[in-house]
């Protein structure tokens, strides 16, 4: 990613957050300002089968990757786990091979491990700090980086909707077998397919299976015998 790349070291505040939809679909964004110059840079993207806190991460990732070596990042984020994970226990987690204190109930496995340690590994060659930010409170930085997540998380939502509806089997409605039994406050009605038209006849009670196969000959029959006969315009 080129981001400010090219630029000397400098000083830059960079806001990140990461959205995630239905427990799966997610989203990151970050917003880069350089303190110099005042210019800006902004990405965001998608992702699949993910979760809130990875997201946030990978904001975090994607932000501090597009600032040279060697500058200084303050970060804004409305995730503590962002920010105390940066200030106070990455440090600690390293040391210890990157696990936590295990418990009885906790084996101490650090969850989303290789992302920290790539964060850990930017922050080595830039000096960082991360600052909370109260989400949706007039932070601009932070509710553009909110709304562009969130969107990237509704697009990966739609693209999984849009390709399970693609997978759906073609059908031919006038070929469907008789649908049968559905109920209705008048009666019980009954569906039957007759030579390629749908026919529905609703009964005062449920038929029996003879019955509904005696009267889907009877229809079969008497329509075949109306198409057959000559109409009136035939006969003149």
């Amino acid at each position: 990613m080129a981001g400010f790349n090219e630029k000397t070291p400098g000083s830059f505040t960079i806001w990140t957050d990461g959205a995630c939809i239905d427990l799966r679909y997610g989203g990151w964004a970050f917003l880069i300002h350089d303190d110099r110059d005042g210019e800006m840079i902004s990405s965001s993207d998608g992702v699949d089968h993910t979760t809130n806190n990875r997201m946030e991460l990978a904001a975090v990732i994607e932000g501090l990757s597009a600032i040279p070596e060697g500058s200084s990042a303050k970060i804004l984020s409305d995730s503590k786990y962002v920010v105390q994970g940066i200030n106070l226990w990455m440090k600690k987690w390293e040391k210890s091979g990157w696990k936590r204190k295990a418990t009885k109930k906790d084996s101490g496995e650090l969850k989303n491990k290789d992302l920290w340690k790539r964060i850990s590994e930017l922050c080595k060659k830039r000096s960082v700090i991360a600052c909370w930010v109260k989400g949706h409170n007039g932070d601009q930085g932070n509710e553009w980086c909110d709304q562009k997540a969130t969107e990237r998380a509704s697009e990966v939502l739609q693209a999984d909707q849009m390709s399970r509806i693609g997978k759906l089997p073609e059908i031919d409605p006038l070929m469907a077998a008789t649908v049968r039994n559905r109920k209705r406050s008048e009666g019980v009605s009954y569906d039957f397919v007759v030579g390629g038209v749908r026919v529905q006849m609703i009964f005062p009670r449920e038929l029996r299976p003879v019955e509904v196969d005696g009267f889907e000959q009877l229809l079969q029959t008497g329509i075949g015998d109306l198409l057959k006969s000559p109409s009136q315009d035939d006969r003149l």
